[in-house]
């Protein structure tokens, strides 16, 4: 073979390796770019499901309305992903969300899917579950917020409710009243992943349904993440499986928290008003009309390149 032939073949190869590499870089760009978009489109939707799920009554004690919470992510989730108006591709976002936990104080409900014979999808709710368990038949029962440190026991029929503190000489051999905190811990987070994998993994037989061969799982949660969320009422979404654009092999997975002792008073809603320019309003303001690109402070939306609107004067 002619050295000049050789020549040719060896800049042929190298060029297909430059493009090879170059195709890949350019695949991991766009997923990045992909990736915090979605990253910010789940965190405004599970922001505005916030802003429904928590409500004070006259004296102001905390309701949760968490099918308005839940129905508000779903619209507000379709809004920001553009399939508002695409009922199928709707519909099919429930699909990479196995499961929505909703902390309440005394207790957990989670969000599951299941489907009727024609493929349907429905969210249903589970009954409030206890953070609790039993030692040397005795039920402890656990709570979040500013009752952190209280108890509920169930002992041989007798309730007993107070703080630890007040309640552990009258049982002197519970290791579980000695090491409050460390118990406490692991029984509220042990009960919760126990539940969600449940659910979780009874998702994949619904998804396969929908043609999605990924395995749903419980993913590894960090200490902070679950400090956020056992310390107070929280909301927990699921968003898994999800494929980027044309990529068969790579998926979206995340879980998102958000907290719901941020009152409604503070979210700031962006909206773009008729002389094109983009203004934040508070929640009551007379001229919002869409509330799906919601903030929790005035600096995230001023960020956004919104001012606040002369009306409401966030």
């Amino acid at each position: 073979m002619k050295l000049s032939n050789i020549g040719i073949i060896f800049v042929i190869v190298f060029l297909c390796l430059i493009v090879g590499v170059d195709t890949k870089e350019q695949l991991l760009v766009a997923i990045t770019n992909q990736k915090l978009k979605i990253d910010q489109q789940i965190d405004n939707a599970v922001d505005d499901s916030i802003s429904s799920l928590v409500e004070f009554d006259s004296t102001d004690v905390i309701n949760l309305n968490k099918e308005s919470a839940v129905e508000q992510f779903y619209k507000s989730l379709a809004a920001n992903m553009g399939v508002l108006d695409n009922k199928t591709k709707r519909d099919l976002l429930k699909v990479y969300v196995p499961v929505i936990l909703v902390t309440d104080l005394d207790g957990f409900y989670i969000n599951y899917n299941v489907a009727d014979k024609e493929g349907i999808l429905r969210n249903v709710w589970t009954e409030k579950m206890p953070y609790s368990i039993e030692e040397n038949g005795v039920v402890y029962s656990f709570f979040l917020g500013e009752q952190r440190d209280y108890i509920r026991i169930l002992d041989n029929g007798t309730m007993k409710e107070g703080t630890w503190q007040e309640l552990k000489n009258e049982y002197p051999n519970s290791e579980l009243l000695k090491h409050f905190d460390e118990y406490r811990r692991k029984v509220i987070i042990n009960s919760i992943e126990e539940k969600m994998k449940f659910y979780i993994n009874q998702h994949n037989r619904i998804a396969s349904q929908y043609g999605i061969t990924y395995n749903f799982s419980l993913p590894t949660i960090s200490d902070d993440d679950w400090k956020r969320t056992i310390d107070d009422i929280s909301m927990m979404v699921m968003f898994q499986g999800y494929q980027y654009g044309t990529s068969r092999t790579m998926v979206y997975n995340r879980y998102t928290i958000g907290g719901a002792r941020v009152s409604k008073q503070n979210m700031y809603y962006i909206q773009q008003s008729t002389d094109g320019r983009k203004y934040y309003h508070k929640e009551d303001c007379e001229l919002l009309t869409d509330k799906s690109d919601v903030y929790t402070t005035k600096k995230e939306a001023a960020q956004q390149g919104a001012f606040a609107c002369p009306i409401c004067k966030p």
